[in-house]
């Protein structure tokens, strides 16, 4: 009895590490993939951009506006990014073939003739399309600093 209970216990504790393990690499491929993404507008490359998104995708910007794909990647071909960093990566599974991906950004841009500094939260849902996993939908908050008390 105590044979089985042990072979129990360590089947229980492959499978959770296994799970973490899959979870792990699931978050540095779509964070790779978020950083090639950002890399491409960063270099004016819309069409690398482009085709790293689905047809379908949705996003809706730090102002509020919402934007199809070829909107987002019209909007995005007048920016002109100098500089950016990402960073606090975390994976959120909604279902075996959908995940969300949260990070933070900071980032330099000009567009207008204006220059923004931004400290942002994104959120991007991608979707698993025949074991290529593609973002559908992508949403900015931008990090307001708090008033002093």
């Amino acid at each position: 009895m105590k044979k089985i209970l042990f072979a129990l216990l360590v089947l229980c504790v492959s499978i959770i590490s296994y799970s973490g393990f899959a979870a792990d690499a699931m978050l540095d491929k779509l964070s790779a993939n978020e950083k090639s993404l950002w890399e491409a507008i960063k270099n004016s490359d819309m069409k690398t951009f482009s085709a790293g998104l689905s047809d379908e995708i949705m996003d809706i910007d730090a102002t509020g506006a919402v934007y199809n794909k070829q909107q987002l990647v019209d909007n995005l071909s007048k920016l002109k990014m100098s500089e950016y960093t990402l960073s606090d990566f975390q994976l959120f599974n909604l279902d075996k073939d959908t995940v969300v991906l949260s990070y933070m950004s900071n980032s330099t841009a000009t567009m207008d003739a204006k220059t923004m500094t931004m400290k942002t939260r994104h959120s991007t849902t991608y979707e698993n399309h025949g074991g290529k996993w593609m973002p559908k939908f992508h949403t900015e908050t931008p990090i307001m600093e708090q008033p002093a008390q």
